[in-house]
């Protein structure tokens, strides 16, 4: 017996005799067709009339008792109208008329079309749950006295892990060694070609090594891992309804008992007219038509094909490295109109390079050579793209006799005999080493000063990530009419970026609450905005917005606080995001028009005559399998 969400939005347990629902299915059916077959010869022996009766029970129990007994717990647990009663209700209605080929048809249709379903909602939730089938069992560890395997469940923060080629990463960790490693991130962000990840960066679990031996000192223990965030954040979201969801589920408990109700006064109002006419009643023939009303007016397309479109979206998400919290997270994704980023991590790489060097008094390969030196012993971004540059022009760079960070400033540095300043225009400043006027051109600037003498001006820039036009582009083409941009950065850096990409709005040097600050005045104006950001500061950002979008590979705190969280660090991902919402949306929508457009008009001819029991079943089964087959036909889309 498996439980599942039954068609009528409670949780039923569905009798499948024995596990063997198709088997009892091909006894009930072979057992109707012995039937027809002695009817249709006149077979039946005179003498035994009720044999016949007894025949079509026999056929009617491998596929009807399940729903009977269902119908019958489902009065003891309050649940009087569901599905299962109305399937009953239409059952005991044909024997009732003698129609008793009808009523075993009718449980058979019905129970073929809860077989197909299952198996749907089956694959969906196994496409979804893959992952962990496909995390390892074991972890190789390196000891003192040589390898073993420990399951990753005993595996702690500090341990060393090998891996071989085309093993999976089970746990966080960071690569050791001299040497990086590609490794195939599919599992996780969805990409296709291997990422580069050098050494002292860190190796999600989910993640296979492409080529080499590698080994990664554990950082997270297993259950607080990259890939157990997923799955949690996987199980929430099946729990999180959207909307829609919950609209369906309430509307369903409405429209059931006001069907019964239409149904019980077709098959009474109309004779008791004929009679008070002095007509025959046709007692039979209403009750046929309250039947077969009854049948096709049955809720199941609506309450499992919705919930299904939000599942499919989900997993369809999943699938290309987003993660949504909930349905709630998709219908609110359909709604937004106003796409904010955040600047550094997002749409900028946070890695700056040198677009420029101004030297004065000095050759600037000199210049550049002394600098890089005295750079080399600072770990700030600019220092190190200064240093990358110099490597790039096939500058040497020897390593400082002396050096010295100078906070908020810059470093001092002694270079084969030289005292070189490089930072900003206050360390040279306090120096009195006269400057020109600096130019606020959007650019970061490194000054220097060899020897007491200005000798140069390094212009730097972060650089904005390769898919951010694209990923504007596609935003613009979804038909998002407003994209803004909020940062800490100064002024001028936040107005180039914004200019670059051609946003309607940037805001610069924001603290977190200017953010969230700005976010609720948007709000308040009458917009559904997104923010898609990475880092902690970006927390009550995340949380104000209509939709929190955080960048996968951002702080923890960005990623709890998020409604959806992408894995990697391409914004192209946000625009997919809001893509996929709108798209589930219009999918649930269709599948509702579509079933409730076929119901009403199966039951219009079921009420005037033009429609037999055993074709309301099928159109009642037909309608919903036609929407879990649209259903999974989109979600198996790229």
């Amino acid at each position: 017996m498996s439980q599942h969400t039954c068609n009528c939005g409670g949780h039923c347990h569905h009798d499948e005799t024995s596990s063997h629902p198709l088997l009892m299915m091909i006894v009930s059916g072979a057992l109707l067709a012995l039937c027809l077959l002695v009817d249709g010869l006149s077979l039946w022996p005179a003498a035994w009339p009720w044999l016949r009766a007894v025949a079509y029970v026999v056929a009617f129990v491998p596929v009807g008792w399940p729903v009977c007994r269902e119908a019958v717990e489902g009065l003891f647990h309050k649940d009087p109208f569901s599905e299962f009663a109305l399937m009953t209700v239409a059952a005991v209605a044909a024997f009732a008329l003698g129609e008793w080929p009808e009523a075993v048809a009718v449980m058979l249709f019905y129970a073929g079309g809860e077989y197909l379903q299952e198996r749907a909602v089956g694959r969906a939730r196994r496409h979804i749950g893959h992952l962990a089938a496909l995390m390892p069992k074991v972890v190789h560890i390196v000891t003192e006295e040589g390898e073993t395997t420990l399951p990753p469940e005993a595996v702690r923060p500090g341990m060393t892990v090998v891996l071989r080629p085309g093993e999976r990463m089970a746990v966080d960790g960071v690569l050791t060694g001299d040497e990086g490693a590609d490794f195939d991130t599919s599992a996780l962000t969805g990409e296709s070609l291997p990422r580069h990840i050098s050494p002292g960066e860190t190796v999600e679990a989910g993640m296979i090594v492409c080529r080499h031996i590698v080994r990664l000192r554990v950082s997270r223990p297993y259950g607080e891992s990259a890939m157990a965030r997923i799955q949690a954040l996987v199980q929430q979201a099946n729990a999180r309804k959207a909307p829609t969801e919950v609209f369906i589920r309430r509307f369903a408990r409405i429209y059931t008992p006001a069907v019964i109700l239409l149904a019980v006064g077709l098959a009474i109002v109309p004779p008791l007219l004929a009679l008070a006419q002095s007509l025959s009643p046709h007692w039979d023939v209403w009750t046929y038509r309250a039947t077969v009303f009854l049948v096709i007016s049955c809720p199941c397309a609506l309450v499992v094909s919705v919930p299904l479109s939000y599942f499919a979206g989900i997993g369809r998400a999943s699938r290309r490295g987003i993660l949504m919290k909930g349905g709630d997270s998709l219908d609110r994704l359909s709604e937004v109109d106003t796409v904010v980023f955040d600047k550094t991590g997002t749409l900028t790489r946070g890695a700056f390079e040198v677009k420029g060097l101004h030297a004065k008094a000095y050759p600037e390969k000199q210049v550049l050579a002394l600098t890089a030196s005295a750079e080399s012993a600072s770990h700030h971004p600019l220092a190190s793209a200064i240093v990358h540059y110099a490597g790039q022009c096939q500058v040497a760079i020897a390593p400082p006799q002396q050096a010295e960070e100078i906070s908020g400033r810059g470093i001092k540095a002694v270079v084969e005999g030289h005292t070189v300043l490089a930072g900003n225009r206050r360390l040279l400043a306090e120096q009195g080493i006269a400057m020109p006027t600096a130019t606020d051109d959007g650019d970061n600037e490194v000054v220097v000063a060899i020897d007491g003498r200005f000798a140069g001006r390094f212009t730097l820039a972060d650089t904005l990530r390769s898919e951010a036009v694209e990923a504007i582009g596609r935003l613009r083409r979804g038909g998002i009419k407003h994209i803004a941009m909020l940062s800490g950065d100064k002024r001028s850096v936040v107005a180039d970026v914004a200019n670059r990409l051609s946003l309607d709005d940037s805001h610069a040097e924001c603290m977190p609450a200017d953010k969230a600050a700005w976010l609720e005045r948007l709000k308040a104006s009458g917009h559904r905005p997104a923010f898609a950001g990475d880092g902690i500061n970006d927390a009550p950002a995340l949380a104000t917005a209509h939709v929190g979008i955080a960048m996968g590979s951002g702080s923890d705190t960005a990623i709890e606080t998020a409604d959806v969280v992408v894995r990697g660090d391409s914004p192209l991902l946000v625009a997919e995001a809001v893509s996929l919402g709108r798209a589930t949306k219009r999918l649930a929508l269709t599948n509702i028009g579509l079933a409730l457009g076929l119901k009403a008009a199966v039951m219009a001819l079921g009420a005037i005559g033009f429609a037999p029991l055993w074709l309301a079943v099928l159109a009642d089964t037909g309608v919903a399998l036609l929407c879990v087959v649209v259903v999974m036909w989109w979600s198996h889309q790229p």
